[in-house]
């Protein structure tokens, strides 16, 4: 006979199943009794994975089955029939119940779905299932060629205790199954990352799957578009003095700052774009409707820290965002709190630490030199700030502890030099390098900081700073600036740039050491960073670099060439394409993605991949400047047979790196890839210049598509 409840060949005339512990008197058991919670059938291998697995631990009867299964090594539908005489050997042999692990619960769930495959192939094993089953029964019999001793009633104690241990623990597998499900949608979801967007001149906020209203006038007054100034400052290449105080008119973008987490939201209101004047607003995107106030007549020019939770700002400055009142400000406090006045917009940030304020107090505008003061807030602070040096010119930062005050003195205006000095409380000031131009790279995991100095002819020296050790190295001569930085901090990229040319030579150099090698020849400067023309690329660990040598402004195309690095070892190049117009290296290094044939008169390129040593082709005749690049290197949204009447318009797709394409939309006139992969349409409806529009949301196969709202002018954040 068959137990009703497990569907195991038993003896016949038995009270309780020897496999399950059935009760075989009681009334048989229907298929809605055995505890599952579906009607899906588990035998069939139509329905998903995370339905079978859930099944798979959510069925008692499933589970006992493989423990049972595990520990006798025997195979539920190949056991044949079990006679009296062998039932008694068959519990003797049944080792001691324990509480299982999730990988064996994992292979227990394999095991069954075997066993279901095998049903439908009508039950024959393979040459290697009959191997490994004969040398489970081996190891079995040598297992069972031990003593046996009878139980005693501790151990049918401790029995009962290991098996509600493993009922107990299937239960917390499936509860950290589900919030680890729980959590990766809310990583991944709008929760994590809100949209703003504008409807005329009121701001809106999309969070939590709805829209709402943050502020009713976001611009009280525009400034009128200024001719960019001439006579600025320059150096060698033809850039301006990345240090020197600028007056500017704020965009739209400049006045919203979202923390890195996605949860708060700081935004300026009834703003004056000519003062860069107005009300600054906080709220917590998971309650919107709870704005706060934070303060009235406040500069845009806000500081943020890295957690979102306090940020600093000036109010009743000049029209020039110079001379105010700086500001500390945290949701649990009911005012601001007021650091200093004759503060001048850009002179103070936060320590890295999130605990300490730095700043410049009375600050002469004309020669740049102010008082460098720090304020703690963290546990104990002191209410009063605390001078660290004088003569100041600018305020660059912290260590990665926030130890260490890294600024600037000795400002030289003429030049654009200056000298890097580090301050720790209670110490003396220390040089740490002289004519410098660009400001340091600070480091965020130690306390370390790469520092340039003898600045001439458009070149520099950096060195590599241990702060806490005191020690320096010089890793190289003759930089231009440094572009990039390895993921752990301990390597860097930096460019060499020609002005006779405008071309740039790349190279990589470790932080202890002083020999450089070239990842990159003859790469053009190109500053359009709309057009999608990168020009060199290189992953997050820097196990790959592509760039495009010899690029032509006449026929917009290069040389595009590839290399992998191991071990810190640069290796050989290999050249993918001639045609190239744009270039983008994954996070991982794995695929090397690549705009190329440019056609001017339609203004498309088309878009490759190299992966494995192989190109593909992913779509031909996508509107150059209108194609957009994940991260993790999987897939590419963009917009082809775009029209400029009536409307500005385009059908949006997307691609993935072996070539699937998937239609999003047509007719939009605008998209953007959000941070959690999902991706953001504007439909607009009339004619004209950018009449509104309905913003959808979607999914990069073109599903779960969702209306967020309509009348929508502009997403400023996504």
């Amino acid at each position: 006979m068959k137990c009703p409840k497990c569907q195991q060949n038993i003896p016949d005339n038995m009270a309780k199943c020897p496999i399950c512990q059935a009760d075989l008197t009681a009334r048989s058991f229907t298929g809605q009794e055995t505890g599952r919670f579906s009607a899906v059938d588990p035998s069939k291998d139509s329905y998903d994975f995370d339905l079978q697995y859930t099944l798979t631990f959510k069925d008692a009867g499933e589970i006992r089955q493989a423990i049972a299964d595990m520990d006798l090594s025997l195979d539920k539908d190949n056991r044949g029939e079990l006679f009296p005489e062998r039932q008694t050997e068959l519990e003797e042999k049944k080792p001691e119940r324990r509480q299982r692990t999730l990988q064996e619960m994992e292979e227990a769930a394999q095991r069954a779905a075997l066993r279901r495959v095998r049903r439908t192939s009508g039950g024959k094993r393979t040459a290697a299932e009959r191997s490994s089953r004969r040398e489970k029964e081996k190891a079995a019999a040598l297992r069972n060629a031990r003593a046996r001793r009878q139980p005693t009633e501790q151990d049918n104690r401790k029995k009962r205790r290991l098996f509600f241990g493993a009922v107990v623990a299937v239960l917390v597998v499936t509860l950290i199954i589900g919030s680890i499900n729980l959590v990766a949608s809310m990583m991944n979801g709008d929760v994590t990352y809100p949209t703003l967007y504008t409807k005329g001149n009121q701001l809106y906020l999309y969070y939590n799957k709805k829209p709402v209203m943050l502020s009713s006038n976001f611009i009280s007054a525009y400034a009128p578009v200024q001719e960019e100034d001439a006579n600025k400052q320059t150096k060698a290449s033809g850039t301006a003095d990345p240090k020197l105080y600028k007056a500017e008119t704020a965009t739209e973008k400049q006045l919203i700052h979202v923390s890195a987490d996605g949860l708060y939201t700081y935004f300026m209101e009834n703003i004056d774009l000519n003062t860069g004047r107005g009300d600054l607003v906080y709220c917590q995107n998971d309650s919107p409707k709870t704005r706060t106030l934070v303060s009235i007549s406040v500069y845009y020019k806000v500081v943020i820290s890295k957690d979102g939770q306090s940020i600093l700002f000036l109010r009743k400055t000049d029209d020039k965002g110079n001379h105010g009142e700086l500001c500390y400000w945290t949701p649990a406090l009911e005012e601001p709190v007021s650091i200093a006045g004759d503060v001048c917009g850009g002179n103070f940030v936060f320590a890295q630490n999130g605990q300490k304020v730095l700043y410049l107090n009375a600050f002469n505008t004309e020669k740049y030199l102010g008082d460098l003061y720090v304020r703690e807030f963290g546990k104990d602070a002191s209410l009063e700030s605390k001078k660290l040096d004088e003569e100041v010119s600018f305020v660059f930062g912290s260590s990665a502890k926030g130890d260490y005050s890294l600024y600037a003195k000795d400002y030289d205006t003429k030049t654009g030099t200056y000298t890097l000095y580090s301050v720790k409380e209670g110490e003396n000031p220390a040089v740490r390098a002289e004519k410098a131009y660009l400001p340091p790279v600070i480091l965020t995991k130690t306390e370390g900081v790469y520092a340039y100095s003898n600045y001439k002819d458009n070149f520099q020296t950096v060195k590599y700073l241990d702060l806490a050790a005191g020690t320096g190295n010089v890793v190289a001569d003759e930089v231009t600036r440094i572009e990039r930085l390895r993921n752990d901090e301990m390597a860097i990229i930096y460019s060499k740039s020609y002005a006779e040319t405008d071309k740039s030579d790349y190279y990589m150099v470790m932080a202890t050491e002083n020999v450089s090698q070239k990842v990159a020849n003859a790469v053009s400067n190109i500053e359009d960073d709309a057009a999608k023309r990168t020009q060199f690329d290189i992953s997050d660990d820097f196990s790959r670099a592509a760039y495009i040598s010899g690029y032509g402004e006449e026929k917009y195309r290069g040389a595009l060439m590839t290399m992998s690095i191991v071990n810190g070892y640069v290796g050989t190049e290999k050249r993918i394409s001639d045609n190239a117009y744009g270039c983008q290296v994954s996070a991982d290094g794995a695929t090397v993605r690549f705009a190329a044939d440019y056609n001017e008169d339609l203004n498309t390129v088309n878009l490759l991949a190299y992966t494995n040593s192989n190109t593909v082709t992913l779509k031909e005749g996508v509107c150059a400047g209108a194609f957009t690049y994940d991260a993790v290197g999987e897939i590419m949204v963009y917009a082809v047979d775009v029209q400029s009447a009536p409307i500005n318009s385009g059908n949006i797709e997307c691609v993935t790196t072996k070539g699937r394409v998937r239609e999003i939309q047509t007719g939009a006139s605008s998209y953007g890839l959000k941070k959690d992969g999902r991706i953001l349409l504007l439909i607009r409806d009339g004619e004209g210049e950018n009449p509104p529009g309905k913003l959808y949301t979607c999914n990069q196969k073109g599903g779960g598509k969702k209306l967020i709202d309509q009348e929508v002018t502009k997403a400023l954040f996504y």
